[in-house]
């Protein structure tokens, strides 16, 4: 929200109009005194006509600057309605009674300068902030709907859609940060209010393999294919959360693709200490 700095203006426009009414005061007294021979008559002319021109040339400039505002000789006032080109309601002011509001202020570089005078918000569509964490990452997509519940109105339902899945996890949560928009026609959601939400995610049949055929190397997943008869090659693979003893393959195994179930710690180990010598 921005404030046009145009109520000097305005002021001056406001003395020209009074300068107007003196000007129209000043040609009344003029035409009585041309009445009442040369001498008078010469003196008025003299008195009156440099004056008479000045304030009309800063009246009608007056009005010029006062048109570019919108307002008219009717509506002169120390008050400026400050329009928002947004659709809401204020939820935060930083503006004080008597407070001066100058462009150049930003200028300064200090936060209470810098901070804007209004925050406006539509309160019927909110932001969501989410914590997901490692494992809910391989189902996490942009687009995805999702349904948003508060323990303030725990009856209550409101849809939204997961907009953006962060790059990156919180070093100290491990936490993954998602944001969503939600919809809020009755305002029973509140900022900063605590929700959960329900992602759907599309129904997928990934192929699972035993808990005891994956290892964790560093940051990442591997199991043994089988290549031929007593070949095996290690291969990265993305997991999904493990069910009943089972890790469903995201990613990196091909449908058909033997792996080994027992035993792949120890052929890491044998690789490990061949490649080693």
């Amino acid at each position: 929200l921005f404030a046009y700095g145009g109520l000097g203006d305005i002021e001056r426009a406001a003395q020209c109009f009074d300068k107007a009414g003196d000007t129209h005061t000043a040609e009344r007294l003029r035409q009585r005194l041309h009445g009442r021979g040369p001498h008078a008559r010469n003196a008025a002319e003299a008195t009156s006509t440099v004056p008479l021109a000045r304030a009309q040339s800063e009246q009608e400039r007056g009005l010029a600057r006062l048109a570019l505002y919108g307002g008219s000789m009717g509506t002169i006032d120390q008050v400026i309605a400050l329009k928002s080109p947004l659709t809401g309601v204020i939820v935060e002011k930083n503006l004080n009674p008597g407070q001066e509001v100058r462009p150049d202020q930003m200028l300064a570089g200090l936060p209470q300068y810098g901070a804007p005078l209004f925050v406006i918000t539509d309160p019927t569509r909110l932001w969501v902030l989410l914590d997901a964490s490692e494992a809910d990452l391989c189902h996490l997509k942009p687009s995805l709907p999702m349904v948003i519940r508060s323990q303030a109105s725990p009856e209550a339902s409101h849809p939204g859609r997961l907009e953006v899945v962060s790059d990156s996890f919180d070093p100290a949560t491990r936490m993954l940060r998602v944001r969503g928009s939600v919809e809020n026609a009755d305002r029973t959601l509140r900022a900063e209010m605590l929700v959960t939400a329900e992602i759907e995610v599309p129904v997928s049949t990934p192929r699972s393999v035993t808990s005891r055929a994956v290892f964790l190397k560093g940051d990442k997943h591997y199991v043994y294919v089988e290549e031929g008869q007593g070949r095996f090659r290690r291969r990265e693979v993305k997991v999904g959360p493990e069910v009943a003893g089972k890790l469903p393959i995201i990613e990196g195994l091909d449908a058909g693709q033997r792996v080994v179930t027992g035993g792949a710690l120890l052929i890491e180990q044998v690789a490990t200490d061949s490649a080693g010598t």
